[in-house]
């Protein structure tokens, strides 16, 4: 999915990050995958970038998909395994309320 080009103007304008998406697919609902993760983390390296972290949208915007429980636990092994940060935009679930969703901060350690 091409990141919308407006929400990566203004991450990037005052913090000079480079973004690299996580690409998943209609085919499988747009669910984040393993190997979604490593190709991202593998195009970075190539481009010569450090990773710091995954920067996602519960619900995602605009498809207003929700993470599950199962995407979290990947995400979250992921990052320890490759020592960077989570960073969960969820602020579309005002907008979601109908709709279940997994907040990142109901997770327990």
């Amino acid at each position: 999915m091409k990141p919308n080009m407006r929400f990566e103007r203004d991450l990037k304008w005052r913090t000079e990050v480079e973004i690299v998406p996580l690409y998943c697919s209609n085919k499988n609902n747009f669910t984040i995958t393993k190997c979604a993760l490593k190709e991202a983390y593998e195009l970075a390296t190539r481009l010569n970038l450090r990773v710091k972290g995954v920067f996602m949208t519960n619900p995602s915007n605009p498809l207003g998909t929700t993470i599950t429980l199962d995407e979290f636990n990947l995400l979250i092994t992921y990052a320890i395994s490759k020592n960077i940060h989570i960073v969960s935009d969820e602020i579309y679930m005002l907008e979601q309320s109908s709709i279940p969703h997994l907040s990142q901060v109901s997770l327990k350690p």
